[in-house]
């Protein structure tokens, strides 16, 4: 009877369990159908060629470092690979070690950061990692180098911002921010220019530091977390900061996107939109993809919206790129928009892989235009590396035909094996090194 008893009552409890389960699950939200639209631009894949396990669903955002010569990219394995332009490997190496960060390149030394928290230099000249340093958490950004190149800075999952010199290794400073009980998985990448370092934190603000020594220049909010709950009050900015003239744009999720004066960080505008994708600028304009997926163009100097697009709402897009006419985004089913610049229409698109992208695509623009030698020079090319390991140059042709919403399937691919506690306040504990 006792043994009756006891299963009844756990048949109960999971009953109840199962229940409030039912009762908690929020609904999903169904990404954007594609929409019908004229394409007046064509993207022609001409070249592709796989890179090893891309990002593997990791919410990793690898982007491969494009020269006049080389291209270099990484992979969550810990393959480094040196393609030529026409994607034909150079050099594979593997690091036998999974890899959060992406590369980043400064003479002949590729520096990236390893999932257990170790920043690596690898040697291109001798093919073999010459510094192993350990950094003491996560780091999802590719390493940001100051002017000289003698310091290297990442910001951490545990709100740590260090400056590491590139030439000894050791810690030059050490910046400590709160964090939050709930926050984004990711970390902002800095912005290292004028001497100093501009980033973001997870609770909400952005701030400015001296390159050499650590110190705060200044600090602001980007938006004070609100809300009942801690999801509510996330307010994490992830997106890198980005300068033009004497502005500073940023912006962080469920809260705004912010202008400053780059050197007082004085409030110039804000405006109410979340982002945790990096932005863009040109000579008057913003560009934001929200935390929704909306494409919007601001006003540099006022904020003003000048357009917005959500036909992609919650495709989950890239951060963008762009050409001279088009912005160039990724989606999670594998498509890259084109969006005009000036008015925000769709006006192209293409299907690299049906695995996802998840990484900003790297528009190259000929190394003759880029001089403004020829103003007849052929268009920029675009690098685009899916979630399975496949990186793909596309090139744009125009056209004016019509394209349904029918998907775009690629040529076919062959198959492949394939929260944090809390610490004191960003008063700003420094250790110097």
């Amino acid at each position: 009877m006792t043994t009756w008893f006891r299963t009844a009552g756990f048949a109960l409890i999971l009953l109840l369990v199962l229940c409030l389960l039912a009762c908690s699950t929020p609904s999903i939200i169904k990404p954007a159908p594609l929409p019908d639209i004229r394409q007046t631009v064509q993207l022609v894949q001409t070249h592709q060629t796989y890179v090893g396990f891309g990002t593997l669903r990791q919410e990793l955002f690898y982007r491969p470092i494009i020269t006049d010569d080389a291209i270099y990219i990484n992979g969550y394995q810990g393959r480094i690979y040196v393609l030529d332009r026409q994607l034909r490997r150079r050099v594979h190496a593997d690091l036998d070690v999974p890899v959060f960060s992406g590369l980043s390149k400064l003479n002949d030394q590729l520096f990236l950061v390893t999932r257990t928290g170790y920043l690596l230099v690898f040697d291109l000249t001798e093919s073999r990692v010459i510094k192993r340093i350990f950094v003491g958490g996560q780091v999802l950004h590719p390493p940001v180098f100051s002017e000289d190149g003698l310091l290297v800075f990442l910001q951490l999952n545990n709100g740590r911002l260090l400056a590491i010199n590139t030439l000894t290794g050791k810690v030059r400073w050490n910046f400590v921010n709160n964090l939050p009980i709930l926050k984004l998985r990711g970390t902002g990448k800095p912005l290292a220019t004028d001497g100093l370092v501009y980033f973001g934190s997870s609770v909400g603000k952005i701030h400015a530091l001296h390159q050499a020594t650590g110190n705060l220049i200044w600090e602001n909010f980007v938006s004070l977390p609100q809300g009942s709950d801690e999801l509510a009050r996330m307010a994490d900015v992830n997106s890198q900061p980005i300068v033009h003239e004497n502005r500073i744009f940023i912006g962080n999720y469920q809260g705004k996107i912010a202008a400053y004066e780059r050197f007082t960080g004085a409030l110039l505008w804000s405006y109410n939109a979340g982002t945790y994708r990096d932005m863009l600028v040109d000579e008057q304009r913003l560009y934001v993809v929200t935390d929704q997926d909306h494409i919007l163009a601001l006003d540099q100097a006022s904020g003003a919206r000048i357009w917005q697009q959500d036909q992609l709402a919650f495709r989950s897009l890239t951060s963008p790129d762009m050409t001279d006419q088009f912005l160039v985004l990724g989606d999670a089913q594998g498509y890259i928009h084109l969006i005009d610049r000036l008015h925000g229409r769709i006006m192209g698109r293409y299907r690299v892989s049906t695995s996802g992208i998840q990484a900003q695509p790297t528009v190259k623009f000929p190394e003759q235009k880029r001089l403004q030698q020829n103003i007849s020079a052929p268009e920029p090319v675009i690098y685009v590396l899916s979630v399975d390991g496949f990186i793909t140059r596309l090139q744009l042709a125009y056209t004016s035909q019509s394209v349904s919403s029918e998907p775009i399937l690629p040529p076919a691919q062959p198959v492949r094996p394939a929260i944090t506690a809390p610490t004191k306040s960003a008063a700003h504990i420094r250790d110097l090194f």
